[in-house]
């Protein structure tokens, strides 16, 4: 079952990973537009100012990563 993801935590401790969600700002004028699950990574996209998407990190799979979905009710 695949969902949108709204989440991912990295690293092995849950409690001092880094985490990073959708709409998070990143900076002044950039916020975190989606996160896409690859086949053997994540991508983080980001949106800045001007609407324009930018990659901004990939995660490899093997880290330890925690993932969170979109729940719709």
């Amino acid at each position: 079952m695949n969902g949108m993801i709204r989440k991912i935590t990295i690293g092995s401790d849950y409690k001092d990973g880094m985490h990073y969600f959708v709409e998070q700002k990143i900076s002044s004028n950039h916020k975190i537009h989606a996160i896409v699950e690859d086949e053997d990574c994540f991508i983080i996209w980001v949106e800045n100012e001007d609407k324009e998407l930018l990659k901004w990190k990939k995660v490899n799979k093997p880290y330890s990563v925690v993932v969170e979905y979109n729940l719709y009710f």
